[in-house]
């Protein structure tokens, strides 16, 4: 149980008064005293200063039954998991400077606003894919409306690209030239074809 929903009488919160300020607190002021704990070493204290402060506090968690500290690490809402070595190790690290990044709840945040920053990132992707898509459609229309404008009674681009995969097919490539594309080309659609030369070359180009 978490430290917020246990009573200031309840034995995990005497345990863990004594482990971080060696003595006992008084019942009005235990649970303020826990939450406003930033940390078993001062700010300006040296690293051998920190390196004691943090053996002493080491020393207390070993003399605490592996049942109890699992315990105090559901009352700080850390993964309790491993050995006893490996809970004294997570429990020293989170109280030499308490975060809340630092707990269960923590981790299932972080995970959770990085699981929606992915969906957010794969759908932008998706949208600009999608965006893309309909450029190239507006393009293909704009084509066809272009090739139709230059000649009413002409073939689309888009049905010119699809006779001349088909005349390629027919065709061994040491017949295809472009002449004789225009020549069939003409027939096929019943239309002068000589004005979009370089319309076929490029189709032809692409086809190839």
């Amino acid at each position: 149980m978490q430290m917020k929903k246990l009573l200031a009488s309840s034995d995990e919160i005497d345990l863990a008064h004594w482990l971080l300020y060696k003595r006992k607190g008084k019942l009005r002021e235990i649970k303020k005293h826990l939450f406003d704990f930033t940390g078993f070493s001062p700010k300006n204290c040296t690293d051998d200063e920190k390196e004691k402060l943090r053996h002493e506090l080491e020393t207390r968690c070993y003399r605490i039954k592996l049942s109890v500290l699992k315990q105090l690490m559901d009352m700080f809402d850390l993964e309790r998991g491993g050995s006893k070595e490996k809970m004294v190790a997570r429990l020293l690290n989170f109280l030499a400077s308490p975060s809340a990044d630092q707990t269960k709840s923590g981790h299932k945040i972080k995970r959770l606003a990085e699981a929606k920053k992915r969906k957010s990132i794969e759908r932008a992707a998706k949208e600009k894919e999608n965006k893309k898509g309909k450029t190239e459609e507006v393009k293909l229309e704009d084509d066809e409306s272009s090739d139709s404008e230059n000649d009413s009674e002409s073939p689309s681009k888009k049905k010119l690209m699809k006779w001349i995969e088909g005349y390629l097919v027919v065709f061994k490539l040491e017949d295809v030239s472009l002449t004789h594309a225009l020549e069939l080309a003409s027939r096929k659609f019943d239309v002068d074809l000589h004005e979009r030369r370089s319309t076929i070359k490029e189709l032809l180009k692409k086809a190839l």
